[in-house]
């Protein structure tokens, strides 16, 4: 495999929502993990919001959360693509809760069955959340229905928090007059930020190669200059997808280590078509040397927590 030609023992730089490959090295990821855990378990609200645009890791952010709470404590149920219709979506939520499929058609029926699900773990000193990624994919029929299901309370308590992830557009739609009712329902409302600077970028960077067993500097300082540049300053998930090929081009020419010649070279395969050329870059020696910093600056043994 290509990332043990580097002397890895996994890859790096794969775009899977694996939180054991979360790096906390840029705050808005951070706020909206700690504002969500804190409106799950003590704030007792009903919605919190993650959004932000595409690739900054909205989907990572909600593994994350999952990872941290208390299994004993919660009922989770995760939608990935919840733009389905409410009625099937109420099925895979409470499928998901139940632990079997839901045969049940009628809404009055699955409504009912999900309210004895929420209040059932209620009782039992759990509470459910339901996770909703890609929720700007919710219909405007749905949205209204979510809402809808916020009146089931007990006691004076949320039984359970939605939780909602998507795009800017999500959050356009939350705060249109004509959802007022709902928008007022979201307790936590939090929205993820690129990477904000080269240095974080850096920092990103090589923390992600020691969580994955890097021993020693790969890519030069041109190269994180490079990665920073041709990720639209900052965007995680462009980040991951050039540096991952640039370790298997560098696997199959036999390389030292990653410069930026390498990093513009792999980046010019996904230029767009009508985009113009990319940008000059000064030129640099076959032997750049790496990187000054080393990743033992970068995070420690715990980096990922």
């Amino acid at each position: 495999m290509y990332y043990e030609y580097w002397g890895l023992i996994k890859p790096p730089f794969d775009n899977v929502p694996d939180p054991s490959m979360y790096v906390d090295c840029h705050s808005s990821h951070e706020s909206a993990i700690s504002e969500t855990l804190f409106a799950i378990k003590e704030g007792n609200e009903c919605i919190c919001v993650i959004y932000g645009e595409f690739g900054v890791g909205k989907t990572l952010s909600l593994r994350k959360i999952i990872d941290l709470l208390e299994p004993d404590k919660y009922r989770i149920a995760f939608l990935a693509n919840p733009g389905i219709p409410f009625l099937q979506l109420l099925k895979e939520i409470i499928g998901q809760l139940a632990g079997e499929a839901c045969e049940l058609k009628r809404k009055t029926d699955l409504l009912s069955r999900l309210k004895k699900i929420i209040f059932q773990n209620h009782d039992e000193g759990r509470k459910v959340l339901i996770f909703l990624d890609e929720a700007n994919s919710i219909s405007h029929l749905s949205m209204e229905s979510l809402r809808l299901l916020t009146n089931m309370q007990k006691d004076g308590n949320n039984p359970f928090t939605i939780v909602l992830a998507g795009t800017n557009e999500l959050a356009r739609r939350l705060e249109h007059p004509k959802r007022e009712n709902l928008f007022q329902r979201v307790g936590v409302c939090c929205r993820l930020e690129k990477i904000k600077s080269r240095n974080e970028a850096q920092s990103y960077i090589y923390s992600r190669l020691k969580l994955a067993g890097a021993a020693r500097d790969i890519f030069t300082e041109g190269g994180i200059d490079a990665l920073w540049e041709h990720s639209e300053n900052g965007v995680p998930r462009l980040i991951n997808k050039l540096a991952k090929l640039c370790l298997k081009t560098g696997e199959l020419h036999n390389l030292e280590y990653i410069s930026g010649e390498i990093v513009d070279q792999v980046a010019l395969r996904f230029a767009k078509a009508g985009e113009p050329a990319l940008p000059q870059r000064r030129p640099r020696s076959r032997h750049e040397p790496p990187a000054a910093k080393a990743l033992s600056e970068f995070g420690n043994d715990d980096t990922g927590d």
